[in-house]
């Protein structure tokens, strides 16, 4: 029982993330673009500089950041870690880091 519980719980964020990304298209390809960005020059890349980007770009400030968890949810990124974040909000919770798939360091 409890397997089909996440399997629902699955579908329906997957559901919600494909809203978020229909409805923020134009947020969401900014933010890929700083990501590929920081993948060119740093090789890897976290929510952190992503984030950091948009508000120093002071976008996306106003539409709130559920639909974050869209960015890496393209093919040209794989994760290759994790760490700690920078966020003081986040309180040291793990997050991924990613890069440009088929790029190694």
């Amino acid at each position: 029982m409890s397997q089909l519980s996440l399997l629902v719980g699955i579908r329906k964020r997957d559901g919600a993330l494909l809203c978020l990304e229909e409805a923020r298209a134009g947020l969401l390809s900014k933010a890929r673009a700083i990501a590929v960005q920081v993948c060119l020059s740093e090789g890897y890349v976290t929510i952190d500089d992503v984030r950091a980007q948009m508000l120093w770009l002071r976008a996306g400030q106003q539409n709130g950041n559920a639909w974050m968890g869209s960015i890496f949810r393209d093919k040209r990124f794989e994760p290759c870690g994790r760490q700690k974040s920078r966020l003081v909000t986040n309180h040291g919770r793990q997050v991924t880091v990613y890069r440009l798939r088929g790029k190694r360091e």
